[in-house]
């Protein structure tokens, strides 16, 4: 054997130990998958019980429907986008993050015209923000950034963007503070005004899943919404720049899946599931795999309970 192909050989051997080593600490951190199936959003209704048992029965809607704003075409799943934690250097404290995003939910649902797509950009928006920009910001001042966040991404995402009037009965703010704050916002993104978000990843990855439930659109929109709901929840707690976005997404589409199969028959959609996650090198670090599981297994705090459940888009 020349020196050449012996070179390669240990190389390649090199490389199999390595993955068996990565899957290893995988499957070890897996097992920490929460034992809290009485989570309320691994939990159906009477409703969504029919539509998961009897999919045959009938569909409520299409779900091509609650694609029909979907703004993100081209959208290619990237497992290296991750950031700096954006809070390090200002003075917000996570909980006032969190505070802001179910206040965000609650009031964008109630106006009619916002979507799902818009709350998670403003999230991408507000933590791309406070990673990029220079100025140190308080807690004091994160509602009138979430305004500006708000009005500029409505402004992407919307066919009726928000108008200043609306955007002033959503909080106290002047119509100079709020210019002014818009344009250091587009400044300070430039070039990420345009920036996927864990919307983008996570209905990317239900396209997919869709075409093996595509006769079964009522059983679909059930798995769908519950993986929805999820990440909502986990993303309370996990800015854009800590996980990997199509990580996250990926994983409330997983754990959602994993709370059903013990009733329901999922088994292939599991198995595609899979098979996304390989075909679109989607990575699954471990210590976020850990981290949701441990979320999951603490549960709903009382006021996320009752904010988080008020949130619905219509799209």
């Amino acid at each position: 054997m020349s020196r050449k192909a012996f070179g390669n050989k240990e190389n390649k051997n090199k490389e199999n130990c390595r993955d068996n080593k990565e899957t290893k600490v995988i499957k070890k951190a897996r097992q920490s998958f929460p034992q809290n199936m009485s989570f309320q959003w691994l939990q159906v209704s009477s409703d969504e019980h029919e539509n998961l048992k009897y999919p045959e029965r009938g569909t409520h809607w299409a779900l091509q429907d609650k694609f029909k704003e979907y703004q993100s075409y081209g959208v290619t799943i990237d497992p290296n986008v991750c950031y700096a934690q954006s809070l390090q250097k200002h003075l917000i404290t996570p909980e006032k993050r969190q505070a802001f995003l179910l206040w965000m939910g609650r009031t964008l649902s109630v106006t009619k015209i916002c979507s799902y797509q818009t709350y998670f950009l403003v999230m991408s928006y507000f933590d791309n923000f406070l990673k990029l920009n220079e100025k140190q910001f308080s807690n004091s001042q994160v509602h009138m950034i979430g305004l500006a966040c708000i009005g500029v991404a409505s402004k992407i995402t919307e066919i009726n963007s928000l108008q200043f009037a609306q955007i002033q009965m959503m909080g106290k703010i002047t119509n100079q503070v709020y210019r002014e704050l818009e344009v250091l916002l587009i400044r300070t993104l430039q070039n990420n005004l345009i920036t996927p978000t864990y919307f983008e990843y996570f209905d990317l990855i239900g396209r997919m899943l869709y075409f093996k439930y595509i006769d079964k659109a009522a059983k679909f929109t059930v798995i769908y919404y519950k993986g929805l709901q999820l990440l909502m929840f986990v993303t309370q707690y996990y800015e854009v720049t800590h996980y990997p976005l199509a990580s996250v997404a990926y994983y409330c589409y997983e754990i959602t899946l994993k709370g059903l199969e013990k009733e329901y028959n999922v088994a292939d959609l599991l198995e595609e599931l899979q098979f996304i996650r390989f075909n679109c090198q989607i990575t699954q670090p471990v210590d976020m795999i850990i981290d949701v599981n441990t979320l999951i297994a603490k549960g709903l705090s009382d006021e996320q309970e009752k904010q988080l459940h008020a949130i619905y888009f219509a799209y």
